[in-house]
């Protein structure tokens, strides 16, 4: 059945029987309430006798004679069976019982054969895998002398309740326990001219043929108890887990905490500096007007225009008031020069620093500054600390944007180190967080020096801009203490997403630009984060406030870009996709309960359940694939107590954990699942983590500050644990299993988000398909289908590229594997070939420094646990230079774990969760409610 054609519709039962005993029951071996030695004859084949099928062939004959199990009747010409073969349907969960010696693992598909007696052998003889009732043996090879069978089983984990035969700390009355059960279904195949004498048969047997199941051959489908449309052609493989069009939403754009608090301020428009090659838009202007004027310093001056205001007294004394708490002093508070740039992804922001650093140029101050050891003198050098991925991407930006030679740049990264002392003839000097924060490291081991480092922390910089500044929400990291500690006359901060979480993000960002007094996170906590926990209309006021005295944020709404259309996607699993997920999810939310019951902390437990939530996630991207795979489904809870604790496994827990959103110090409680999965930016605590034997996790910051006792408080006070350091690959999902060779995935297989995605690509492409004769010079700029889609693993990208092969649809990929050199030569084949139609790309590197408003639409296969990820990944798209209307779909899986994930997301964009207190990942995530957390994320 071809792609094109179009999908059977739902097809209608003759007659809806009751249930009858049937003769392939095997609960029981008396005959049915009516015989099938009893059919009527006009209810048979002219040429069948189907008395036989029942009471066996007549004396001598060879019952498999006519006919084997799983094969057509003819071996010599394999096409023309096909033809020549139709299949009458399924018979369904025939209950078996599995050989003692057997173990299966639930939602796995296995293929069998009729073994002597009564048994049914694994397919390619491995051993005996269960036995039937031989009434049952008998029916099914007498059925055999006329049909051909496909036999297989169905391994389904089943809720029972009560004792289930377990004992000790295993068993546990009332509660209820999953059981394996193993059923056996048959496919039936033969001539089509047989159809009606095998619709009776089994009618009079009390059976309803249902829909084959994994069918192994492509053959006409005539099911006797069907009502078909006249000249509808339906086949087995057309049947195999049929696409249905998915429930799509519309989302509609809600503000974030943010955007609440800004208020739009009415801003002149500065003029283009002179050495900028680049033409500025009018709120791109006005950034550098509101720039300017805060590097001017504190505004005292004009009333109610800066969070302090200098006033005289009628006896002659100076008074500095806050504006914002009221707090009076008689001395002029410390100078604060600089600001946050919060401009929405896709504004332009890099463009205008850029413009900054052009119109403001260095005046070297009367005084130096005062640093604990020494006295610095100030260059005229713009420090740009920037996450790795970005590196090339501002040095470009700098070279594009300015006039040739009017801004000087040099990258201090890597062995191309110069002295710091020769930095001050450049303008500007490109760095990495990690980098600072390496340095910041290696100072504070210097105990007793005569003079400063040769550091990025030893210079007195004309001004320091943070890009991604997100990276320093939680400010015990060594990122952030590292910038804090730079020393610098302006100070400035660059992120779309300047709370992710909350409050206390913004806190960190504030103690960086050193806004007097806020930057004391005590000061902050007290009089901004506890007024706004508690509800109260002061503390909202002075956040207002506070925010639009040092912020600028502007929504793509000042800019005229084109529409944005947000779409999910829902879709339902197959029939066998369900299966396989219910038996994970029970299995996991079994052990779950029975680790929480027996107040076990096991670390072997602990990742395997670790293991099988992730396993959900993988299941809804993969669906059977992923149980063929062999990663999904195993029991090995408790066997990693009893392994050495080493490096991979550390390495392999911590990846786990990563994974699953569950990644959490034990000491500061950073959410280090969020922290290393925003896109492109460097890990926010230096160096490697350590991993201890009993899975706390500690930051590098809290590793030192901790360094005497490695123990965590849950484990005995004298028990040492051992501790492993593990570190962050640059594409976290680069760690994830490798996937099998390459090879075609069937339509049986094919994952429901595979077909979903598969279909959206190809009725784009359809739909604005070019024409030569109606565009002779090429398409028009507005005329596009081009498509980027998203994941979080490597092996999702790799089924896709299985599944657009087959669909001959063509793309390139990008991904955290691939150097720099081949990522740059994907976008630009992405960007300039026109054949190219679509673009793979791993979330985890594709959500900052890339240009891909060469696409109009944009797939994201799953919910990520930051929801801040998803965002960034989708600017990359719809930002400016986008000229064509986006859309963006995201899919999601009804009634999966994917919805639990979300729900997590909502939370975080919820206002109240974003601020308030009682959302403490400490609380749930780490110590003792570790399990309780999983318990409760997988609903």
């Amino acid at each position: 059945m071809s792609q094109d054609s179009p999908r059977p519709r739902k097809r209608r039962r003759v007659q809806e029987y009751d249930a009858l005993p049937s003769p392939l029951d095997s609960h029981t071996n008396t005959p049915s309430s009516r015989s099938t030695g009893d059919v009527p004859d006009e209810g048979q084949s002219a040429d069948t006798d189907w008395r036989a099928i029942t009471h066996g062939p007549p004396a001598g004959e060879d019952p498999n004679a006519t006919t084997t199990q799983n094969e057509p009747e003819s071996k010599e010409n394999p096409s023309l069976c096909q033809t020549e073969l139709a299949c009458f349907g399924m018979i369904k969960d025939i209950v078996v019982e599995l050989s003692k010696s057997q173990s299966v693992e639930p939602g796995g598909i296995i293929p069998v054969t009729l073994g002597e007696p009564n048994t049914l052998l694994r397919d390619g003889g491995k051993g005996v895998l269960a036995k039937l009732a031989q009434r049952t043996a008998t029916i099914l090879r007498n059925l055999m002398t006329q049909c051909t069978l496909q036999l297989f089983c169905l391994a389904r984990l089943r809720q029972g309740r009560g004792n289930t035969g377990g004992s000790g700390d295993h068993a546990h009355k009332g509660k209820r326990q999953p059981r394996t059960s193993v059923t056996l279904c048959v496919n039936v195949y033969g001539p089509p001219e047989m159809g009606e004498g095998v619709g009776d048969f089994f009618k009079e047997s009390g059976l309803h043929l249902q829909d084959p199941m994994h069918c192994d051959r492509d053959v006409v489908y005539c099911n006797p108890h069907l009502l078909f449309v006249d000249g509808e052609l339906v086949t087995t493989l057309s049947l195999a887990a049929p696409f249905t069009a998915p429930d799509i939403q519309q989302v509609d754009d809600k503000p974030d905490l943010f955007e609440l608090l800004r208020n739009e301020q009415p801003l002149v428009e500065a003029e283009t500096p002179a050495a900028l090659a680049t033409s500025l838009f009018s709120h791109q202007k006005q950034a550098l007007t509101f720039m300017l004027r805060r590097e001017a310093g504190w505004n005292f001056t004009e009333a109610n225009k800066d969070i302090w205001e200098k006033e005289r007294e009628s006896t002659g004394r100076i008074l500095y008031t806050n504006t914002i708490t009221g707090h009076q002093q008689d001395h002029e508070p410390p100078g604060f020069r600089g600001g946050l740039l919060a401009d929405q992804m896709g504004l332009g922001k890099s463009l205008s620093m850029i413009a900054l650093i052009a119109a403001s140029p260095f005046h070297p101050l009367n005084e130096t500054v005062t640093s604990p050891r020494t006295t610095l003198a100030p260059v005229k050098t713009t420090l740009l600390v920037v996450p790795s991925p970005l590196l090339r991407t501002w040095k470009y930006q700098l070279m594009s944007h300015t006039k040739p030679g009017a801004i000087t740049s040099y990258i201090y990264h890597g062995n191309h180190k110069r002295k710091i002392a020769l930095q001050g003839q450049f303008d500007v000097v490109i760095t990495t967080f990690k980098t600072l924060a390496l340095q910041w490291e290696g100072a504070r081991k210097i105990k007793h020096s005569d003079s400063p480092t040769d550091s990025l922390l030893s210079v007195l910089w004309h001004r320091v801009i943070l890009d991604e500044a997100h990276v320093i929400q939680n400010r015990k990291t060594s990122i952030a203490r590292a910038c804090s500690a730079l020393n610098a006359t302006n100070r400035w901060a660059l992120t779309g997403t300047p709370i992710q979480n909350r409050l206390t993000n913004l806190a960190s960002i504030f103690e960086f630009l050193k806004v007097y007094p806020f930057s004391d996170p005590k000061l902050f906590d007290a009089e901004i984060t506890q007024p706004w926990l508690y509800g109260d209309q002061q503390g909202v006021l002075r956040l207002k406030t506070l925010v639009n005295y040092v912020t600028l944020c502007r929504t793509k709404s000042v800019v005229n870009l084109p529409r944005r259309f947000d779409q999910i996607h829902r879709l339902d699993f197959s029939s066998s996709e369900q299966e396989i997920y219910d038996a994970a999810k029970i299995r996991t939310a079994d052990m779950l309960d029975d680790a929480i019951m027996n107040g076990s902390e096991r670390r072997g437990l602990y990742l395997n359940a670790l293991q099988w939530l992730n396993a959900l996630r993988l299941i809804c991207n993969h669906g059977v694939l992923e149980s063929r795979r062999g990663q999904v489904l195993t029991e090995k809870a408790g066997d990693d107590d009893k392994e050495e604790w080493n490096e991979k496994k550390a390495q392999e827990a911590f990846q786990e954990m990563l994974c699953a959103g569950a990644a959490i110090c034990s000491s500061c409680t950073a959410n280090l699942s969020e922290s290393y999965e925003t896109p492109g930016q460097d890990s926010s605590h230096v160096g490697p983590l350590r991993l201890l034997s009993c899975l706390q996790l500690l930051c590098d910051t809290c590793f030192q500050e901790n360094s005497e006792q490695l123990c965590c408080p849950a484990c005995p006070s004298d028990l040492r644990c051992s501790t492993i350091e593990v570190s962050v690959f640059e594409d976290a999902a680069a760690f994830s299993p490798a996937c099998s060779p390459r090879k075609s995935i069937s339509d049986a297989d094919m994952p429901i988000k595979l077909k979903a995605l598969v279909k959206n690509l190809e009725d784009t492409r359809d739909s604005k398909r070019y024409v030569p004769e109606k565009y002779p010079s090429g398409l028009p700029s507005n005329v596009e289908f081009s498509s980027v889609v998203f994941s979080y693993w490597r092996l999702t990208l790799d089924f896709v590229e299985n599944a657009l092969d087959a669909a001959s649809v063509s793309y390139t990929r990008l991904d955290g594997k691939m150097s720099a050199e081949k990522r740059t030569n994907a976008l630009l084949q992405f960007q300039q070939d026109p054949d190219i139609q679509v673009i793979l790309v791993s979330i985890t590197c594709g959500g900052a420094g890339l240009d891909l408003t060469a696409a109009s639409r944009a797939y994201l296969l799953e919910p990520q646990w930051n929801p801040m990820i998803e965002e960034q990944a989708m600017c990359r798209i719809y930002r400016m230079g986008q000229k064509k209307d986006v859309t963006t779909i995201r899919y999601r899986i009804r009634d999966s774990f994917e919805e639990n994930v979300v729900a997590i997301q909502d939370r975080k964009k919820d206002l109240a969760s974003l601020t308030f207190s009682k959302e403490r990942l400490s609380e749930n995530d780490i110590g003792p409610g570790r399990l309780q957390y999983l318990r409760s994320v997988l609903g």
